[in-house]
């Protein structure tokens, strides 16, 4: 999470979690919880390649090292475990302390692995399209404690928020994204997986009401829309979702953003997806600046 986004920060202190970016202990009036910043060093061997990022979800990890704490899981990255080169984006602790050790802009090295032939090229993708998010566990069940769940569930809910990640397409277990058996005891209790995927839903929901039902959340898009939206999402653009809904600032910005960073050089096909959105998403001089800066880089 990044310093200047100031929604997140409301976001989290809403649900008791307070951010910081210093590394001071910070204890909130609701629970004890600190995001705090502990970037890893910038090199292949630290975990941290320094290589761009437009994330499409979010894999949770447990360690596997029970009773070990966020900081010295974060230290194991930076030391290159002997030239491991393994991070993650966050670190959530024993005593639900939050470590952001790379920026979500920035891939960490997480899930590149793959442990059955059925993933061999999904795991090809996985470092440079999702967050990684590694969770200490107080014994060898991989079950997490409440206090640590808690602050899991509200990190995740606000990731999904600021990136418009839907829980049930964009949240995933390692195992889902690898087969390995990680977080180990949401792998062997399934229910309580899908559980968890609920409470980030629930978290996110307090923040982000469901729309009123009604045509704007039709679940197919229009017939005039129907083959542009098709290509949005064989592009990643878009995730299929609500193809009638309002979309939200943050919405319309990470769509652009999507289909610039996916290299998508047409001029035309970026026009259609801002000018789509703007009469219900910006002011005038918004579109207006937003689009000069924007054309500028396709020509």
């Amino acid at each position: 999470m990044k310093t200047k986004t100031k929604a997140s920060s409301t976001f989290l202190n809403g649900l008791g979690f307070k951010k910081t970016t210093s590394t001071k202990t910070d204890t909130p009036k609701k629970r004890n919880v600190q995001i705090t910043d502990a970037l890893l060093t910038l090199g292949a061997s630290h975990g941290r390649t320094g290589q761009r990022l437009n994330p499409i979800g979010v894999v949770i990890h447990y360690v596997g090292n029970p009773g070990s704490s966020a900081m010295g899981n974060r230290n194991y990255f930076e030391s290159g475990s002997g030239g491991n080169g393994v991070s993650a984006h966050y670190i959530v602790g024993l005593n639900s302390e939050i470590l952001r050790c790379i920026p979500e802009n920035e891939r960490a090295m997480h899930a590149g692995l793959s442990y059955g032939s059925q993933w061999v090229e999904q795991a090809k993708v996985n470092n440079a399209t999702l967050l990684g998010i590694e969770v200490c566990h107080p014994d060898s069940t991989g079950k997490f404690s409440t206090v640590t769940y808690n602050a899991l569930i509200a990190l995740t809910a606000d990731i999904c928020r600021r990136h418009g990640f839907n829980p049930d397409k964009a949240v995933f277990r390692h195992y889902d994204v690898s087969g390995k058996k990680c977080p180990l005891y949401y792998c062997n209790n399934p229910s309580a997986w899908e559980q968890m995927r609920n409470d980030i839903k629930n978290a996110l929901s307090q923040v982000n009401p469901p729309p009123t039902p009604g045509p704007e959340t039709n679940p197919d898009p229009s017939d005039w829309a129907r083959k542009s939206w098709e290509w949005a999402i064989a592009n990643g653009v878009t995730d299929g979702t609500r193809p009638r809904d309002r979309a939200t600032r943050e919405e319309c910005i990470s769509m652009i953003y999507r289909a610039r960073d996916a290299g998508i050089g047409s001029r035309f096909a970026v026009e259609d997806i801002y000018l789509a959105k703007a009469d219900v998403c910006f002011m005038e001089e918004d579109l207006l600046r937003l689009g000069i800066n924007i054309m500028d880089d396709f020509k």
